[in-house]
């Protein structure tokens, strides 16, 4: 899996580093995040590819939004987070919006235990992107 970076909302571009607490949202009430599953986007030049076409769209509204690149983590160790409440992040295949067979959703999914959920997501969203570490730079031409 891939998730996109772009700035000024996800990338620090003056201290090259993530914005920690903007890469996952998982947003009420779906709690989801939308991702390029590498099954179906093999090469990372793909995903770059997109990337800048996606730049280019977006710049048609917003000037300053640049894609910066790629962030890459396993499926199954996305698969693999489990938490003492049972929640965990399910990897769904979500080609069904338009934007390609690529398009996948990272979804948090909680246990029974309804307490406490705010603070849970958070643990979930730190979990998630603890395995998406390293950027891939990408300078769109």
């Amino acid at each position: 899996m891939s998730k996109t970076i772009d700035s000024p909302e996800k990338w620090n571009r003056a201290e090259e580093r993530f914005i920690d607490e903007r890469v996952f949202l998982f947003k009420k009430p779906d709690y989801v995040e939308s991702v390029v599953w590498r099954k179906y986007m093999p090469s990372l030049a793909e995903v770059h590819a997109w990337g800048c076409a996606r730049q280019a769209e977006k710049r048609t509204t917003k000037q300053v939004w640049t894609y910066e690149g790629a962030a890459t983590a396993n499926v199954g160790d996305i698969r693999d987070i489990r938490t003492q409440h049972g929640d965990s992040v399910e990897v769904v295949h979500d080609p069904s919006d338009g934007q390609g067979d690529h398009h996948a959703h990272l979804q948090l999914r909680f246990g029974t235990d309804e307490q406490h959920i705010p603070q849970r997501r958070t643990d979930l969203k730190e979990a998630v992107l603890r395995l998406f570490t390293a950027v891939d730079r990408h300078s769109c031409p």
